[in-house]
Formats: C-alpha cells, structure tokens, sequence
C-alpha cells in the first residue's frame, strides 16, 4: 500500500487548558490554509466498518496494528460549504500512521463504498497513489464487506510549526455523531461523542517534534491518551445499536 507516515500523539484537555494552549503556541505557530475567519473549520467523517465492528474492536482491544475506513469532509465552519473531500484509509501501527487517500466528491466516494458499480468514475482523473488508495479501499470492501456505521462531525482549530511545517497541531471541539442518514453530508450531529467542556489536542509531526512542542507537553503536564473519536461515538451509540 502506498500511505503517507507520521508521528501521533493524543491528549484529552479541558476548556481551561485549551486557552492557556493557544497563548503558548502564538509564537510558535500559523493558522491551518483552511481555518476560517473564526480560526475553526468543521470535519465530518462517515466511518465504515465490517457487520462484526472488526475495525472498532481493534482498537478497544488495544491491538497495535489497526485500520479505519472512512469519507472524510472539510467543511466551512459558517456556511457548511464543502471546502474538499477525502476517501481514506487510516491505518496505525503504535503511535506511528500511515494513510492512502484519494480526494473527490461526496458523492464518488459513497458510490465506491457503497455502489454497486464504479464505472462512472473511470472517466475521472486520479494520481497513481489515489488509485491505490481507492484500489486499497475497494480490497477492504469486498473482503470485509464494510458498511456504513457512523458519522463523527466536530470543530477543528489546527496549526502549522511556523519555521517547517513538519509539525501540526489540531484542536477538535463539540465532537459529535449520529447513525442515521450516512448517505447526506450534512455535518449535522445529534448527541455528544466526548463531552462539550474536553477538548482532543492531537500533535503529529515527521521524524521528530520541535523544542517547543515538546516544552508544551512537560511546562501543561499532558498526558497521553488513546481517545479515539469514533470509538467514543460508537461506545455511545450503543443503546442506539445492538453491536
């Protein structure tokens, strides 16, 4: 498979710590290209997985090498507009991961994951490594069967290390899900994945963090955490469905 590698780390912050976080790293940061007047944008991911929850029990298993399945929007924070689009494969190995994706509509995406042809989509143009991560995501499907389980939709505030961009940081607010509707890319959610008043700071950088990243986790005590926003929605969708 052709992915991207990256180091990740997660922490799970209240409020409170949030803003003192965004103080600290003004001097070290820039906004994200797709930040908004506000400084947020809104991600929505519908998450596939197989009839028996395989790519969930994976994780809450604590298995090291996992994978996810998902269409992932980037959307204006104010208008809903849809800014891109991305069908992906996500796939960690301890704290290091690897992604394939390949960018299009909404709409070509879904027919991949769930249509019952994909021929209309011949005709449009992919890199080599799109057709490799849709060819990846088609593998998956047949194999697995996978289907559409939820959709987790929140707000985002990310930052690039100013001097390289080799380090990112990203801020998710109000993270959100439903279960029904999969097919609408309405970022609309119903009920609380992770309660309103936590944060999740996520820092993922290539090879190496910088001096300052590192200083931000000893000077606010961050403790790592495997949060995972779709197993958290799914933990709590399950009075909703019978896993």
């Amino acid at each position: 498979m052709s992915y991207t590698d990256r180091g990740e780390l997660k922490f799970l912050i209240d409020y409170r710590k949030y803003c003192k976080l965004l103080e600290y790293i003004r001097p070290y940061t820039e906004p994200d290209k797709f930040a908004g007047t506000n400084g947020t944008y809104l991600v929505s991911s519908v998450y596939y997985d197989t009839p028996g929850n395989r790519f969930y029990w994976e994780k809450i298993d604590g298995e090291k090498v996992r994978k996810k399945v998902r269409i992932r929007s980037y959307l204006d924070s104010k208008t809903c507009k849809p800014l891109h689009t991305i069908l992906e494969v996500k796939k960690k190995d301890d704290r290091n991961v690897y992604k394939a994706k390949a960018e299009m509509d909404f709409s070509d995406a879904v027919t991949i994951l769930n249509g019952p042809s994909t021929e209309k989509l011949h005709s449009k143009k992919f890199s080599v490594k799109e057709k490799t991560a849709i060819d990846d995501v088609l593998y998956l499907r047949h194999k697995f069967g996978l289907q559409p389980k939820i959709m987790v939709a929140y707000e985002r505030q990310a930052f690039y290390d100013s001097a390289s961009h080799n380090t990112r940081l990203t801020f998710d607010l109000n993270v959100g899900y439903r279960t029904v509707d999969l097919r609408n890319p309405d970022p609309q959610t119903s009920r609380y994945a992770i309660p309103p008043n936590l944060v999740v700071l996520e820092v993922k950088y290539k090879k190496f963090m910088p001096v300052w990243a590192m200083n931000m986790i000893r000077i606010f005590d961050l403790r790592l955490t495997t949060v995972s926003k779709y197993c958290e929605a799914m933990n709590n969708s399950l009075p909703e469905k019978d896993f």
